[in-house]
């Protein structure tokens, strides 16, 4: 007999009368979550205390790092070679505009993750670079499209394509996915598989996303052009993908001068004052 959520209620086998009932005489519907769910910084592990100056730390510094150690947390896990899957959808900021170039978390990232930094802050490209580290199979994030063809994100782009395959990229292009963020996106999957073939590659074409965003949007042919890549063209390069045209373009924009060889590029006056260019009707 089993016990039900109810102190004292118990069902035998030999009183079932539904396969609802049925489940529960022959086992528990849902696994023990008990050890499942743990807290901490998913991007800072417990070597921040060999590369960070603890001592020079405030309490309140030392309280926003809160350390994750994967294989001390999930060691059966670990062992196994990671987690079948890992899919997220990352915190869309950069840590020195949101916590300031002096953070000790933004020094612990430029130190613990060099294969990827280059001078750049979003959070995006390190939760790809420990996702892909942690699955033992396949990683979905949804991110900012910005990493397929930022010049900064050429490093992120060079260790993907040495540590993991594209299996499936659904560029959102120009539509927004988010209310009120004004970042557009792009569902990213990666896999560990041996034999990944080519990648399939989905660019949305309406500039708005119908309204009551569902699965069916994503799954509806109508509305995507496509494309399968080859795995070797996901190197350090902006990742652009169009039709034979299209990428001829792109190679000759990518051959004619760049701007900086004529022209000086600077940048003028900042502020941290972003409030006066607010204006309320």
């Amino acid at each position: 007999a089993f016990t039900f959520p109810s102190p004292g209620v118990t069902c035998s086998e030999r009183s079932v009368s539904s396969p609802f009932q049925l489940a529960f005489a022959l086992g528990r519907l849902l696994p023990d979550l008990d050890n499942n769910i743990k807290q901490g910084n998913s991007l800072v592990s417990s070597d921040v205390f060999s590369i960070l100056d603890v001592s020079k730390l405030s309490q309140e510094e030392l309280a926003t790092l809160v350390p994750f150690d994967w294989e001390a947390e999930f060691p059966g896990v670990m062992a196994d070679g990671g987690f079948d899957a890992v899919v997220g959808n990352p915190p869309y900021l950069s840590v020195d505009a949101t916590w300031g170039k002096n953070d000790p978390r933004l020094t612990y990232l430029r130190e613990a993750y060099t294969d990827i930094y280059n001078d750049k802050t979003d959070l995006l490209f390190y939760f790809l670079h420990r996702a892909v580290e942690l699955a033992k199979r396949d990683t979905s994030m949804i991110v900012s499209r910005a990493f397929l063809e930022a010049f900064k994100a050429d490093k992120l782009r060079g260790w993907l394509g040495e540590n993991t395959k594209v299996a499936e990229i659904v560029d959102f292009q120009n539509a927004p996915v988010f209310e009120g963020v004004g970042i557009t996106t792009a569902i990213t999957r990666f896999t560990h598989a041996a034999r990944p073939g080519k990648a399939r590659v989905r660019q949305f074409q309406p500039s708005v996303i119908p309204p009551g965003v569902a699965p069916r949007v994503i799954r509806d042919p109508a509305l995507f052009r496509e494309f399968e890549v080859e795995q070797k063209q996901f190197k350090s390069k902006a990742w652009t993908f169009g039709t034979d045209e299209e990428i001829e373009a792109f190679q000759q924009l990518d051959k004619a001068p760049q701007i900086g060889s004529v022209l000086h590029i600077g940048q003028g006056m900042q502020t941290g004052a972003n409030g006066v260019f607010s204006i309320s009707a």
